[in-house]
């Protein structure tokens, strides 16, 4: 074999070794996944429910009946709008919820919703902590499941968390279909072989004692995957179940979609580039095979991005025997990740994906991996994005014609109270019997003969530097 093409086949090992990796999970996810064997506790511990929301009008007053439905005495609810434009902070308060405003535009990131939820909660702190997005759609069941779970395993778990196929095909269902490889079948195959899995953003349920410890300050602007390895590398990764399934559904319009999924991948390339090395290096050195293929796991980049980068190798390895008169073999070691790859992805399909993607839709993959090159070459170029907006926000603050900077008379958000303004009543339907009134937003919390909690009417930021209003 002449050294050009011993050097070519080489440099295909890499992204063979990628396809490898992802056609296993997908495979072991199909085939010998099976049911979710989670130890479950009969008791259930106090939950607290953490949302962070960002211009989610359209959704919260939804999401937030449907977390209150589930709620016991001495559970919480608190949405915390983040930099919101719209009446997402309005809405949340008249469905239920306690709400707290955090105004900082210069720190952008859901890690810092998150933070200042956590600092609020840590006063009164719950059993379990479950962090839930604003536009995903709540199963009846979800909360005690997931707080029973947590409760048996002492770890964080995660739920199954998907896309419905919605509006539109070709592009948009094979958008679909990759979050379903990546958030349920790929899942399945890690919870098979032992190993820990990311975490989605919402669905994700944690003990208190591990959520308090997490570094929120450090996390990126996909915070999921960060806390997921942080987990890792403390023993105490996340477990996956699909006892619970969440669903939400993606952005109608094109842009809204790329936008989502640019700031997904931004993260996960950004998360491979910087975690992946500090997993393997923790699992070489501390001889621990499970770290070292969560790094590998994480080392995969997304799927259209792993098409692209196996095609790439195929077309430049066959171009060998034309130009040099060299051997197959490097064509061949490329073609068969080429091979791997679409193995992996069509028995993910078959499995579990008939339902939301046609078969005719598969015929779109190259204009799938076309549409997702803008994202990838603006990784490249400009690195990650830094800024978490909800899809579509961008047309309802057009829509509204909000002015961020300005709040009071003639916006399209109302003038909010001053902090030390009595709060109204809590509703008759609220009280329990006796001198405890019980608010939906904090079922069971004390509360004075004056139907007050103790600490109402005064400021008390949770986190130094950070302006909030509270909304309870």
């Amino acid at each position: 074999m002449p050294w050009l093409d011993l050097l070519l086949v080489i440099a295909t090992v890499p992204s063979l070794l990628l396809a490898l990796v992802f056609a296993t999970e997908c495979l072991v996810g199909v085939f010998f996944g099976g049911e979710c064997h989670l130890p479950i506790s009969r008791r259930r511990p106090s939950v607290a429910v953490l949302v962070p929301a960002r211009d989610e009008q359209e959704t919260i007053s939804a999401t937030v009946r449907d977390i209150v439905r589930q709620l016991r005495e001495g559970d919480r609810l608190l949405v915390v709008a983040d930099n919101c434009t719209d009446s997402t902070a309005e809405l949340a308060k008249a469905a239920g919820a306690e709400v707290i405003e955090r105004r900082d535009p210069e720190k952008e990131g859901k890690a810092h919703a998150l933070a200042l939820g956590r600092g609020v909660l840590a006063s009164s702190p719950p059993e379990a902590l479950i962090v839930l997005d604003a536009d995903c759609r709540v199963p009846s069941d979800l909360v005690g499941t997931l707080a029973r779970h947590v409760e048996a395993t002492g770890r964080t778990v995660q739920a199954e968390f998907t896309s419905d196929a919605g509006e539109g095909g070709g592009v948009a269902a094979l958008s679909v279909l990759a979050i379903l490889v990546k958030n349920r079948v790929r899942p399945a195959g890690l919870r098979r072989l032992g190993v820990p899995c990311l975490l989605n953003g919402s669905g994700m349920a944690f003990p208190w004692s591990a959520f308090e410890r997490v570094d929120l300050a450090g996390a990126g602007i996909v915070e999921d995957m960060q806390l997921a390895v942080d987990l890792a590398l403390s023993d105490r990764g996340a477990v996956w179940c699909d006892h619970v399934r969440l669903r939400s559904t993606p952005p109608a319009e094109k842009d809204g979609l790329l936008d989502q999924r640019r700031r997904w991948e931004h993260g996960h390339l950004d998360t491979l580039l910087h975690q992946a090395p500090r997993l393997a290096a923790a699992g070489l050195l501390g001889l621990r095979p499970r770290l070292i293929w969560l790094a590998a796991h994480i080392a995969v980049p997304p799927l259209a991005m792993l098409a692209a980068l196996l095609c790439g190798t195929c077309v430049m390895t066959l171009l060998g025997p034309l130009l040099w008169s060299g051997t197959l073999w490097p064509a061949a070691t490329a073609c068969s990740g080429l091979v791997l790859l679409g193995l992996g992805t069509f028995a993910a399909w078959a499995r579990f994906g008939r339902g939301l993607v046609s078969g005719t839709a598969l015929l779109a993959i190259p204009f799938y991996m076309a549409w997702k090159t803008p994202v990838y070459l603006s990784f490249l170029l400009r690195g990650p994005q830094k800024v978490w907006s909800a899809a579509g926000a961008g047309l309802a603050r057009r829509d509204v014609g909000h002015d961020p900077a300005r709040v009071g008379p003639g916006s399209a958000i109302p003038p909010k109270e001053p902090l030390s303004a009595p709060p109204p009543p809590l509703p008759s339907s609220a009280r329990a019997a006796g001198e405890r009134p019980v608010s939906p937003a904090r079922l069971g919390d004390a509360a004075t003969p004056g139907g007050r909690r103790p600490d109402r009417g005064r400021e008390r930021p949770s986190v130094p530097g950070i302006p909030i209003a509270r909304h309870s």
